[in-house]
């Protein structure tokens, strides 16, 4: 694959070097010439795809646009964990495509660029604009050094040179952001064979929480550290000694949560108040509109659920609608959302409360464009699963337990969970019939 940049002044947009990789960094106001061929990656469908990374905050306007005149160019965007969040196919009467939406969450974003058909290839064009140009300071973030995000599981590579962000004693370091989760467990190493390497873990601020020198041996850097808070953290790369060096190193970050959702810190997004209260083994019916409160630029319901550490717990909605399903928690963080896992465009998804708290479930759409009506939300016990309700009919009334489930024994210990209370838009409950043998 390879890509040359394009410097267009009808665009006026910003032009900055950029190597060919499989993820290219991509920013506000920058536009691109990329090459689709027959050695690119491969989509579910067939069709290659080269996938570029940008940065955005909470609240931030995008624009996305790919043109093509060598084939039917396709976009879609995700979230940082490879969650689809929109697609186009075809813009404004042409076989261009473009992607327009305001960002839910401060991070990375990932953009798919691709045919809409396999065995089509060919040059295009990507461009982003969008309502300014964030950096990490945007978050609380200081951005002294950084040079990106990174994931569990990743490596970077860089070039430690003259002219880098420089720490107190003298020594150049580039930085990564990273977002961790209260009680996570990471691995950070930092590789070289020209340099001595010096491994560092700061919060927000730059105030270093953990550091290494030769813990991976043979002048490796290697350091274990526990997340205290769910926040973003700076991951350097440096050198040992109060005397600048430079060189090449590889930096690796593992996490005993490496599969995991990572979380989505919603900064400065006020997440929508509930509607309602659910508890386990129950269900509870409403009418979703479009005038309702809205949360990623979308209408949504909210709901409260008292959870235990520990408990796992599956969450279902059940609608003729293509619904999603997100679990929000205390602090504000999703760190669970689903969209067709229940199969025929219904969100089913499963998640462990790593603490004792209230939990926020929230019903919403899988698009903007997508029209809401009548929906089941289901709450069970993980691993056990009601029957399907093809068309949930609103009914006026509290949540019922799901006919079926199991029920506390008396004089076990169980956990509180309120009852919950009728609403302007009322929550409606039903029991869910179970199959005849």
């Amino acid at each position: 694959m390879s890509r040359r940049l394009l410097a267009t002044a009808a665009l006026g947009l910003a032009v900055t070097a950029v190597s060919a990789q499989a993820q290219t960094q991509l920013a506000i106001g920058q536009s691109l010439v990329g090459q689709l061929s027959g050695t690119d990656m491969v989509w579910s469908d067939g069709a290659r795809y080269d996938m570029y990374v940008f940065y955005g905050t909470a609240g931030q306007y995008v624009q996305i646009d790919m043109q093509s005149t060598e084939f039917d160019s396709y976009l879609i965007l995700q979230d940082q964990n490879g969650a689809e969040l929109d697609r186009n196919d075809d813009f404004g009467g042409t076989l261009n495509s473009r992607i327009a939406r305001t960002l839910s969450y401060t991070g990375s974003y990932r953009i798919i660029a691709k045919s809409l058909s396999s065995n089509r290839f060919g040059t295009y064009t990507i461009s982003l604009t969008g309502s300014g140009a964030p950096t990490p300071a945007a978050t609380g973030v200081i951005q002294d050094g950084v040079r990106g995000w990174i994931t569990a599981g990743e490596m970077r590579s860089g070039n430690l040179s003259p002219g880098d962000a420089q720490l107190n004693r003298g020594a150049v370091y580039h930085a990564y952001l990273y977002n961790g989760r209260a009680g996570e467990t990471v691995t950070l190493e930092v590789m070289s064979s020209s340099i001595d390497p010096y491994a560092v873990i700061q919060d927000g601020q730059g105030n270093a929480l953990a550091s290494d020198d030769d813990g991976g041996g043979s002048l490796q850097a290697r350091l274990v550290y526990t997340f205290p808070n769910t926040a973003t953290y700076r991951l350097l790369a440096t050198t040992y000694g109060q005397a600048a060096t430079y060189g090449p190193y590889t930096l690796r970050l593992s996490s005993n949560m490496a599969g995991m959702t990572q979380p989505m810190v919603t900064t400065g997004v006020m997440v929508p108040g509930a509607v309602g209260t659910i508890g386990l083994n129950q269900q509870i019916s409403g009418t979703l509109t479009a005038m309702d409160q809205r949360f990623d630029n979308k209408p949504i319901h909210i709901y409260s659920f008292s959870c235990i550490a520990g408990l796992s717990f599956t969450m279902a909605i059940l609608s003729s609608w293509d619904n999603y399903a997100v679990v929000i928690d205390p602090s504000g963080v999703v760190v669970a959302r689903d969209d067709d896992s229940g199969g025929n465009l219904q969100a089913r998804l499963s998640y462990t409360c790593p603490m004792t708290a209230t939990y926020r479930l929230g019903v919403t759409t899988f698009t903007t464009s997508t029209q809401p009506g009548p929906y089941t939300l289901q709450v069970t016990s993980a691993g056990s699963m009601a029957p399907p309700v093809s068309q949930p009919q609103p009914v006026v009334g509290q949540a019922q337990p799901i006919v079926g489930q199991a029920q506390p024994m008396v004089g076990q210990a169980q956990p509180v969970v309120s009852q919950p209370q009728p609403v302007a838009q009322p929550p409606a409950a039903q029991p869910i019939a179970q199959p005849q043998a």
